[in-house]
């Protein structure tokens, strides 16, 4: 058994002393991201996820982003200074649209295009829970504008039906 398999095995078995998984540059690849992500929908005790320098490509992280759909126990992820092209991008754009829980994202120093880009800040326009985001300096202006709206409570102006063109300035973002 794997040093991957060991840890898979112990986080779907929801041992509620792991709450956070830090996998620093040990090669996980992409197959090793993959049983991270089967396993994700499992697991209900992993609140942080910290994958740096693990060589993680489009294949991984799509695997990865699929997990987190349908997790919620995950407020953390730094998947920073892997591989991770515009494919994979598209899963965590998808995956930000769906998953509520996560409160703050990095994927710094990653390998995405504009097209990738592009993906995430769809996905962040439709994400009112992520209040900390930090991708790539040219999104600086997006990631940080869709954050303060939701720290500043975007989610309160929708529930109560305030048109989506007030919030901005309701929040103080002129």
């Amino acid at each position: 058994m794997t040093c991957i398999d060991e840890i898979c095995r112990t986080l779907s078995e929801n041992d509620e002393s792991m709450t956070t998984l830090k996998l620093y540059c040990i090669r996980l690849g992409d197959d090793g991201a993959k049983k991270l992500g089967s396993m994700l929908p499992l697991n209900h005790t992993l609140q942080s996820m910290i994958l740096y320098g693990n060589s993680i490509g489009d294949e991984g992280i799509t695997s990865i982003a699929k997990g987190l759909e349908r997790n919620g126990s995950i407020h953390t992820v730094f998947i920073y200074g892997n591989r991770i092209g515009d494919s994979g991008a598209k899963a965590i754009g998808r995956m930000l649209k769906i998953n509520k829980g996560i409160r703050s994202l990095n994927l710094t120093r990653d390998r995405m295009g504009e097209l990738g880009k592009k993906e995430i800040v769809e996905g962040l326009r439709h994400n009112f829970h992520l209040e900390y985001c930090d991708i790539d300096p040219s999104l600086q202006n997006h990631t940080d504008y869709y954050s303060k709206l939701n720290r500043g409570g975007r989610r309160l102006l929708r529930d109560h039906g305030v048109s989506n063109s007030l919030w901005a300035t309701i929040l103080g973002k002129n």
